[in-house]
């Protein structure tokens, strides 16, 4: 645990400013260090909240259904951020659905569960932050390429003037 995990998750809260991310992301952060079975809920909901933002972000008609399957969300995530390989999409979605079912399956707080099944591990909560790490920087990595629609972005200005590569612009005419 030498590298901080969630690096790409704050990378993504500072680009948009969520709050409610951050928050998120500091417990996960804080339950991984001692590898309480809550990461993986936090991980969870650290991917469906990026992949609902780029959704609201790329997709101005798109709404927030509330509760949805992190696969589909994840699915049109890629999608909305363009990412052109329908194999590598699908690879990708079914990677995180894998992690949502087995986070209902086998942690706290997915679905309720009997007092005498076993924790999960701590292999298995390892897995899942680098999952999400790596989720993250997919998301990341195709945000850069496929920038906002500005008319309905949250993004603040600094972040979105960088990203499309308007500082300069911007400097001249002031």
């Amino acid at each position: 645990m030498a590298n901080n995990p969630f690096l790409s998750a704050y990378e993504f809260e500072r680009r948009f400013h969520l709050p409610r991310l951050r928050l998120t992301i500091e417990k996960a952060e804080a339950s991984y260090k001692t590898l309480e079975p809550e990461t993986i809920d936090w991980c969870k909901c650290i991917i469906e909240t990026a992949c609902k933002t780029v959704l609201k972000e790329h997709d101005p008609g798109w709404a927030d259904p509330g509760k949805t399957d992190i696969g589909p969300l994840m699915r049109d995530t890629l999608k909305a951020v363009d990412v052109p390989n329908a194999q590598i999409r699908s690879g990708i979605t079914t990677i995180a659905q894998g992690v949502a079912e087995a986070r209902n399956k086998d942690s706290l707080a997915g679905h309720g569960k009997m007092g005498d099944k076993p924790l999960i591990g701590n292999t298995e909560i390892q897995v899942f932050v680098t999952v999400c790490d790596s989720l993250m920087q997919i998301i990341l990595a195709h945000l850069d390429k496929a920038p906002p629609d500005i008319r309905h972005t949250t993004m603040a200005f600094k972040e979105l003037e960088e990203l499309l590569g308007l500082e300069d612009c911007n400097r001249s005419a002031q």
